[in-house]
């Protein structure tokens, strides 16, 4: 009976990130909505009737997409989602204490959304760095204004992983039992059994010799004085 077996040694990979094809059908749908709702909510935030929820769904989809975008690392759509959020925040700030501040932040984001929905378009088609470029316009306008509230950025966006292969570890196989079971009178009681920790796992007869158990004397009885062995 086998203890253990032992694994062989090898390689794993380390699991593979995201990319933007591995989500591209889904991600187009959700960009689609995203744009779209942003610049009917937006509009009607600038009609005489408009009101502060009409930012809550716009700034809700540009935090959603500045988290799906970084996970499959399309930096110029996180980011941008990323400013965003901070000019809805910025918005509502200023909505009712300042509210021509709050309007002329909103007008500028609603003029991006052509620009955020070439940027989508370039994204799903792999252009990353395409997409990152015009992020970088759209940045550089939105500084001129409100630099200070913007988030900073001071380094670039993170490379790619790189993948690489690790040396998996080889399994250990467990010691194996040798039993070894034997009586002998005087050394071990009757019954008892003796393990012995050898490389092998087999039943196996004690190296010792073991004797013979000594006869024990025949008994026997008197019958009418003669000697009758016990039948």
């Amino acid at each position: 009976m086998q203890a253990a077996t032992s694994g062989a040694p090898g390689y794993r990979k380390k699991m593979k990130a995201f990319s933007i094809a591995d989500i591209r059908d889904v991600f187009r749908v959700e960009l689609e909505t995203y744009i779209a709702s942003t610049s009917e909510q937006l509009g009607l935030y600038l009609a005489p009737e408009g009101t502060i929820t009409h930012l809550d769904s716009p700034a809700v989809h540009a935090h959603t997409m500045k988290g799906v975008a970084a996970t499959v690392r399309a930096w110029g759509l996180a980011w941008l989602g990323e400013d965003l959020d901070a000019l809805y925040d910025l918005a509502r700030s200023f909505h009712h204490s300042e509210p021509e501040r709050a309007r002329e932040i909103v007008g500028f984001i609603h003029q991006t959304v052509p620009h955020w929905q070439e940027m989508a378009r370039l994204s799903l088609e792999g252009q990353l760095d395409e997409a990152f470029v015009r992020y970088g316009i759209l940045r550089a306008g939105a500084e001129r204004n409100w630099g200070g509230y913007l988030p900073p950025r001071d380094t670039p966006p993170p490379a790619p992983p790189v993948e690489e292969k690790t040396e998996a570890v080889p399994s250990i196989p467990a010691p194996e039992v040798e039993a070894t079971r034997f009586f002998q009178p005087g050394r071990l009681a009757a019954g008892t059994a003796r393990i012995i920790i050898q490389p092998k796992l087999r039943l196996a007869p004690s190296e010792e010799p073991v004797p013979p158990p000594a006869a024990a004397p025949v008994p026997y009885r008197h019958v009418a004085g003669i000697r009758r062995q016990p039948q």
